[in-house]
C-alpha cells in the first residue's frame, strides 16, 4: 500500500457526521478517513453519468446495423430478382 502523505480536510454538520460515523460503524469500518477514503475511491472508479449506459447503447447500435445490413441484403436480392 502507498503511503498517504496528502489530506483532504471538510467540514460536516453534526447530523452528517453522526450518519457517516453510523455507515463506517454498521460496515465495520476503523474511522471516518478510511470511510471517506473508501467512498472517493468508488467514486472515481466509477463512469462518469452519461458514459455509464455506453455499451448497451453501442450494443444496441450493433443490433441496429446488422438490422439494416438484412434488410438491405434483402432489397438487394429483390432487385437482382426483378432485374432493375
Amino acid at each position: 500500500m502507498k503511503p498517504k502523505n496528502r489530506m483532504v480536510s471538510f467540514r460536516l454538520s453534526a447530523e452528517e457526521y453522526e450518519r457517516l460515523r453510523q455507515v463506517g460503524s454498521d460496515r465495520g469500518v476503523n474511522n471516518l478517513s478510511e470511510l471517506a477514503r473508501a467512498a472517493m475511491n468508488r467514486m472515481l472508479d466509477t463512469p462518469k453519468p452519461e458514459q455509464a449506459g455506453l455499451p448497451e447503447q453501442v450494443q444496441e447500435l450493433r443490433v441496429k446495423v446488422e438490422s439494416l445490413s438484412s434488410e438491405l441484403e434483402r432489397l438487394i436480392q429483390a432487385e437482382r430478382k426483378t432485374g432493375t
